[in-house]
Parts: structure tokens; sequence; C-alpha cells
């Protein structure tokens, strides 16, 4: 049997190969992984992909846990949509909560929906938030459509 992943004595760099190699992987963990070792990621169009789902979400928090040092990094995503740049508005309330409802051993088969639906209005808002687009939310406060509004004037 393998070791364990969490073994922090490795170097970063070693827990990241690891990890890639061996971890439990999402498109939003691994645009994380890839923006954190500035490698190239299919052109940097996968790197939008934000954890929409709680699965994704615990993976990428799982990721964390195993590379602390990426987590004062974690704000760079920002950058990559507006979907990153509301969840990571809200990222420490929303990994608390996912930690008290796994009761210490986060796990990516965890049903909660009101969770999970709240990491999607953290992502609507980051949209909401975002002059660039125009927005039409659910009535749950989630995201139902965004168009950037230049596109948008093209449709006209």
């Amino acid at each position: 049997m393998p070791a364990p992943l969490s073994t922090l004595t490795q170097s970063l760099f070693d827990r990241a190969v690891t990890w890639i190699a061996r971890g439990d992987r999402g498109l939003p963990s691994s645009a994380i992984w890839h923006h954190m070792m500035e490698v190239p990621y299919d052109g940097g169009a996968e790197r939008r992909h934000y954890p929409n789902r709680l699965d994704d979400f615990t993976r990428c928090v799982l990721l964390l846990d195993l590379i602390p040092e990426w987590r004062e990094r974690l704000r760079e995503m920002r950058a990559y949509s507006p979907g990153w740049a509301g969840l990571i508005a809200r990222w420490p309330e929303l990994e608390a909560e996912l930690r008290d409802r796994c009761g210490g051993k986060l796990d990516t088969f965890l049903i909660a929906p009101a969770l999970e639906r709240e990491i999607r209005r953290a992502i609507a808002q980051g949209f909401v938030n975002d002059p660039h687009f125009s927005v039409a939310l659910k009535p749950d406060g989630t995201l139902h459509r965004a168009y950037p509004r230049d596109a948008r004037e093209m449709m006209k």
C-alpha cells in the first residue's frame, strides 16, 4: 500500500508531485495545482473551472491540507473567473462549514445540499460583482446564467 499523501515532512514539490500522480483530483483542484506549480494546463482555459459541487470543493480543501503553503496564495485564483473570485471571498467560511459537517474527516461523498447551495451562491456573487457580466439568478440565489456584457451586445 502506498504511503499516505499527508506526509508533511516531504518537500512541497514532492507533495505536489505525489498529489498529481495519486491524489483524488477534479478539474478545480487540478486548476489550483497547475496554477501553483506554474505548469501549463491546456492554455490556461481549464483554470476557470471553479468548484461548483461539494465534492470538487472538498477535493480543493484536501489539496490545500496536503500543501498548506498554497493557502496564502489561493486568492490568486480570483484572476481566472468571477466564480473563483466569489468562492475565494467566502472560502474560510465555506471550508469551516465543510469541516463541521464532516466531523473532522473530510469526505468527497458528503451530501450537504445547504452547503452546496452556499458554494453556488458564492460563485453567483462573484459574477454579480463583476461589471463585465450580465447575470440571471435562480430564486435560491444561485447562478442561472452569466453572459459577458460584450457578448450580449453582439447578440442584439
